[in-house]
């Protein structure tokens, strides 16, 4: 009974070890998912200012119009 209660601990530490690693896993996978996207935005708002276009990002809040912009 004591080998069984012992194989049950070691079993509950490694599933428990197991469900951490993927937790931390899934938080790096997140932040670097977030850092290209960022990195990717930055990418192309250079880009748009490089050739002169506007590079339309937000869109107007409810009861606010599109306006031109000055250059």
């Amino acid at each position: 009974m004591l080998e069984l209660t012992g194989m049950m601990a070691i079993t509950g530490v490694f599933i428990g070890s197991v469900l951490v690693a993927l937790f931390v896993g899934e938080g790096l996978i997140s932040l670097i998912i977030r850092s290209m996207h960022e990195g990717v935005r930055r990418a192309d708002e250079a880009a748009a200012r490089q050739s002169g276009q506007p590079l339309a990002t937000a869109s107007p809040l409810r009861g606010q119009r599109a306006r031109l912009q000055r250059v």
